[in-house]
């Protein structure tokens, strides 16, 4: 599958969920009021054994509900029941999430027909857990260094995610041609894809425009980033392993040196040893993740009180 092989097309929205039942109506709001006509929308759990509530589903009459008889996690999930659909277009939405004005889905229909890639980006918002206040905008002014070829993405991906997951379309042709997610992985679906995609020499184009409203609280954003997540530990491990060490010698001397850094990090190497091996790093991980934990760490408060 070549760029400028993608036309306009149908557009179905997959709602995912395990158990988490809380945030689904609002979510499924955001999307029933979207202007962009969609050939369907699926919610789909992954067999965490709970039953759909009767009021949500009476109310979203032509929702598809279904759940897995087994939980196979995140990466599986979602390739299970992105190929359960013929639709031109697959946009994911997990459960809590939302589109942040009716003409999103559109516009991002509308910039994957232009651009014509298996993927393309957006921006997203981090909010709290009830989409009520924002945090801030994400990749915000970097997307711009998501502009390059395939191996200039590959040099920025290979330090930083900086695609929002939340704020992707993908085509079909990701599922049916490109083999779509590595089910080496259970729960991390998107960095690992990136960066094969941009090995690969795709670009992954980014819409300057917010799409999607992100509830803190998933396996990420509740430890503040992926490399603090311990139930993402195994994953990022071998993404490290699998996707960017091999390829060191595509990156610039400091840039192996991030490389390295992010891998003793998500290692579990003590704090001590990262400041003396890697001082600026350590210390600029540090200073983002006390930004990030006052912001939520003042918003659960509120909640609290």
């Amino acid at each position: 599958m070549g760029e400028g092989d993608v036309s306009g097309g149908g557009v179905t929205v997959i709602i995912l969920t395990c158990g988490e039942f809380e945030g689904l109506k609002r979510t499924l709001d955001s999307v029933t009021g979207q202007t962009c006509p969609m050939e369907e929308v699926i919610v789909s759990d992954d067999g965490s054994g709970k039953e759909f509530p009767l009021a949500l589903r009476e109310g979203a009459p032509g929702v598809r509900f279904q759940a897995n008889r087994q939980n196979m996690g995140t990466v599986a999930h979602m390739n299970r029941v992105a190929l359960e659909t013929g639709s031109e277009y697959i946009k994911f939405l997990a459960e809590g999430d939302a589109f942040s004005r009716p003409e999103a889905l559109k516009a991002l229909v509308s910039f994957a027909g232009e651009k014509g890639t298996p993927v393309v980006s957006s921006q997203s918002v981090i909010c709290n857990s009830r989409l009520t206040r924002r945090f801030y905008p994400f990749p915000g002014k970097r997307a711009k260094r998501l502009e390059g070829t395939g191996g200039e993405l590959f040099r920025v991906l290979s330090l930083s995610n900086l695609i929002s997951a939340p704020g992707t379309l993908f085509h079909r042709g990701f599922f049916t041609q490109l083999g779509g997610f590595d089910e080496s992985y259970r729960l991390l679906e998107d960095w690992p894809a990136w960066l094969r995609l941009a090995r690969s020499g795709y670009r992954i184009p980014c819409l300057d425009q917010e799409t999607c409203l992100h509830a803190a609280g998933g396996v990420s954003s509740e430890n503040l980033d992926a490399h603090h997540s311990s139930r993402l530990r195994r994953d990022m491990i071998l993404c490290y392993e699998k996707e960017i060490l091999p390829y060191l010698d595509r990156l610039s001397p400091r840039e192996v040196r991030q490389v390295r850094y992010g891998y003793e990090l998500v290692c579990g190497s003590t704090h001590e040893e990262l400041l003396k091996k890697y001082p600026w790093q350590e210390r600029k991980t540090r200073w983002k993740r006390g930004v990030k934990w006052w912001l939520m760490g003042t918003e659960r408060g509120r909640h609290q009180s």
